[in-house]
Formats: structure tokens, sequence, C-alpha cells
């Protein structure tokens, strides 16, 4: 019997190892290897408001998920595009304006949704308190897919000196 449980505790170590191998490997090629993103801010104005204006180009045959995905699709809100923003100091009234998809059509399943695909424009407005002038971190959350396979969601992060 004690053998019988070593022999099954090898197999499943091994399962184990095997999937994480399989996962690291997936990795190298998560959805932010499809998408390159730059981000410019304007200056800070007397109010401490700031523009920033952050450019995706997704590569060609693949898309993001648009930010709404629209068309009642609920279950793919936590696929879709979506941008964070944190400074030294807290950040007030950030609002993110996301473009306008345009809408996909599955082949297999006639689902609709809005998509990203090209270069995407995305701008977001912030407010600063008083003073602050420190670097931009943003967090850009994107799944890229193409007809046949969605990758593993990532995130794209970047710095605006």
């Amino acid at each position: 019997m004690t053998q019988h449980r070593l022999l099954a505790a090898l197999v499943a170590t091994t399962a184990l190892v095997g999937f994480a191998l399989t996962c690291d490997a997936g990795d190298n090629n998560n959805s932010t290897s499809k998408v390159k993103a730059t981000a410019t801010a304007g200056k800070i104005n007397g109010q401490g408001e700031q523009l920033v204006t952050i450019t995706l180009k997704i590569e060609q045959g693949w898309h993001l998920y648009a930010n709404p995905v629209n068309h009642n699709k609920e279950f793919l809100d936590a696929a879709r595009t979506k941008v964070n923003l944190a400074a030294k100091a807290k950040l007030e009234g950030v609002r993110v304006l996301y473009p306008q998809g345009k809408t996909y059509v599955d082949k297999d399943t006639k689902d609709e949704y809005d998509i990203y695909t090209g270069v995407v424009k995305i701008e977001a407005n912030l407010k600063r308190v008083a003073g602050d002038t420190s670097p931009l971190e943003l967090v850009i959350d994107v799944q890229s897919c193409n007809g046949k396979v969605c990758l593993i969601p990532g995130k794209v992060k970047l710095t605006i000196p």
C-alpha cells in the first residue's frame, strides 16, 4: 500500500510540474506580447489638471476587447481594456475616455461585441494635488485575441516622467 501511495504522489507531482512548465511557457506569449503602448502627458495647468494620451498599437490579426464591450456581454467586462493611473500623491478626478470599439461578430457563435484593432488612442483627464509633479504610473489591462484563441490577460506598465 505504501508503494502505491508513493507512486500516486510521484505521478501527481510530475503532472503538477508539467502543468507549471506549460504555464510558464505560455507567459512568454501573453496578451502584452501583441500590444505596444506609449503614453504622453501634457503640462499641468494652473488648476492642477493634466491630459494623458495613451497609444496602443495592436499587432495585425489580433484585437483587444473594447471598453465597454457592449452588446450585453457582461461576462466579457473583466477582459475589457482598462487604464489605471497613479502618482506619488493621490490623483483626483481621473476620467478615462475610451474610444468607441468596432463591432465584431464571432463566425462560430454569432456573438457580437466591440473590439479595438490597429492603433487606438485613449485619453485620460486628471487632477493633481497642488505641487505634485511626480511621474505618472500607468497600468493597462489587456487581453489579446485573434479569430481562434485568446491569450492570457496581461498588464502593460508605463511610467511618464
